[in-house]
């Protein structure tokens, strides 16, 4: 996956529930918890890269993770106030907001 960060990278887990019905396993349904709007951030998706910068406006350390359509999320990741930090991954990801977590 061509999912990458700045060098602000944290390493996290990434885990998936999963429940069992008649032998098909199905993903439990997402309970999103949109990131705050003092998290700002610009999207550049005019190539086969998207670009992403998120800035961390709020008077306080946030945690969130970048969700993507057509590819996977990004691990909650910590930002402190002020600072900025930036992602990118390539086609057919689709930026689908942030969350936080």
């Amino acid at each position: 996956m061509n999912f990458t960060r700045s060098r602000f990278a944290r390493v996290a887990t990434i885990g998936a529930t999963t429940a069992a019905f008649g032998g098909v396993a199905f993903a439990s349904p997402a309970h999103a918890d949109p990131a705050p709007t003092c998290l700002n951030w610009s999207l550049n998706d005019s190539g086969s890269t998207d670009y992403l910068t998120v800035t961390n406006n709020c008077s306080q350390y946030k945690n969130y993770k970048v969700k993507l359509a057509f590819r996977t999320d990004s691990s909650c990741t910590g930002i402190s106030p002020g600072v900025t930090q930036k992602w990118s991954w390539g086609y057919p990801g689709r930026f689908d907001g942030l969350e936080n977590c």
